[in-house]
């Protein structure tokens, strides 16, 4: 299809197409306003600002956010790797247009993000981790447990982070800088574990069968990292865990976390340091906004692979469980 770009002359913005081969199939399009062509056509006036920057991408967010909602009936989709890991053209289509304005306006940038290419990226880089629908299943299925990810670190810490959640009407942000208001923090009465959850991967079924037996631990699983972690920060969970993520599933919402509650959190990814772990010695422990040399030579090699970097446990500060958790649950994978 011929992809015309939001401007004045033609305020609206279209979703590129991918997948679909047929000529009939619907064109998914929103009206934007004028501050949405100011975001997408202007010149960026400090391009070492990051409230500039967070400014402008959550307002195209917002649209981004109005084409999911708009294209949930009418999108095609195509599985990946199981039955449940799909991509549709909303997924490659929020993706595409968000790398247009990064590399138009960023161009010194890198960009990994979930459905195009991987970029290599140094200690030193700004780097964007775009997730654009967390909870493709669920999109699919007509669910409203749908994130979109824009995360972006700079040196390895948090720079610009973003999640929108289209059908909840509920957008999270942060920049470097920001006096952000801290959100309370009330645990649920009883534990409550939350981990995205794919019929394919039973580890996941097994891991929270284990927390249950041991620690009587509810489950909470809604098969989205972002809405997990949003639901984390609303306390509706007491802690969060998720084997073999890919770096793109967790920034932009651990960045919300750490930002809106600052401190109350262990926040760490264990990476293998050997082809198979058996225990917690045979993991590394990161931040995930660590700019160690070792972490970003791993998300360069896992990137030429599948992405699956390591074990993410979110627990609160004080709490066993994060050593508990890995030892008794992640090793045994």
């Amino acid at each position: 299809m011929t992809w015309t770009a939001p401007s004045k002359a033609s305020p609206t913005c279209i979703l590129p197409k991918f997948l679909s081969k047929e000529a009939v199939t619907p064109i998914i399009s929103v009206d934007v306003d004028d501050t949405f062509i100011t975001a997408w056509e202007s010149e960026i006036i400090d391009t070492h600002d990051p409230k500039e920057l967070h400014d402008k991408m959550l307002c195209l967010t917002h649209t981004f956010s109005s084409l999911i909602r708009k294209g949930q009936y009418s999108v095609k989709s195509e599985e990946k790797s199981a039955p449940d890991d799909l991509v549709t053209e909303m997924d490659q289509g929020i993706e595409t247009l968000c790398r247009m304005w990064l590399n138009r306006h960023y161009p010194d940038h890198k960009i990994i993000g979930e459905e195009g290419p991987k970029a290599h990226i140094e200690t030193e880089d700004v780097v964007w981790y775009l997730d654009p629908v967390d909870g493709t299943s669920n999109f699919v299925d007509k669910d409203d447990n749908v994130a979109v990810h824009i995360g972006c670190v700079y040196q390895g810490k948090p720079w610009v982070g973003i999640v929108s959640l289209p059908f909840k009407d509920e957008s999270y942000s942060y920049y470097h800088g920001q006096n952000k208001e801290q959100t309370p923090f009330t645990p649920p009465k009883t534990l409550v574990a939350g981990a995205e959850f794919r019929e394919s991967t039973n580890e996941d079924t097994r891991a929270l069968l284990m927390l249950n037996q041991r620690y009587g631990a509810r489950h909470h699983q809604v098969k989205s990292i972002g809405v997990n972690i949003i639901d984390l920060l609303k306390g509706k969970e007491s802690l969060f865990f998720k084997g073999n993520v890919k770096f793109w599933d967790i920034i932009a919402p651990l960045i919300i976390l750490d930002s809106h509650q600052k401190g109350l959190w262990n926040i760490a990814i264990f990476i293998p340091n050997t082809p198979t772990p058996k225990a917690p010695s045979d993991y590394d422990r990161y931040s995930p906004f660590g700019n160690e040399k070792a972490l970003v030579e791993r998300i360069n090699t896992k990137s030429l692979k599948n992405s699956r970097i390591g074990h993410i446990i979110v627990t609160p500060k004080g709490s066993r469980y994060e050593v508990e958790i890995l030892q008794e649950i992640l090793v045994l994978r």
